[in-house]
């Protein structure tokens, strides 16, 4: 599993989640996440969408028996040569505790692999 060190040197594992983001104009992209929580999602793609862009982010974890699709209201926050951020703005709650328990198989899944 790839490791990645953020602004603040903390190492952290790469997630086996990929997100599909489709923009409110029709633009889809795929990426890998490199993570994740209850606020927004940071991904790579190969190419980013601009800041202020709403979109459709649906969190696909594959490892699992049938993929695991979670789509969340999302607007591009950041994007630079390290990725896209993309805060959530869901107010969905049973999206959220879905996304909370992927988040958590994640996080579980990963350390179980160290």
């Amino acid at each position: 599993m790839k490791e990645y060190v953020e602004n603040h040197g903390a190492a952290r594992q790469a997630l086996p989640i990929r997100a599909e983001i489709r923009s409110v104009a029709g633009v889809f992209i795929d990426g890998e996440v490199l993570e994740v929580d209850m606020v927004g999602v940071r991904m790579v793609s190969s190419r980013d969408l601009p800041v202020g862009t709403e979109c459709i982010v649906t969190l696909v974890l594959e490892d699992r028996p049938g993929a695991v699709r979670v789509p969340l209201n999302g607007e591009v926050a950041e994007a630079d040569d390290t990725g896209m951020a993309i805060v959530f703005k869901e107010s969905c709650e049973d999206r959220l505790e879905h996304l909370q328990d992927v988040v958590s198989y994640c996080l579980s899944a990963s350390r179980e692999r160290s």
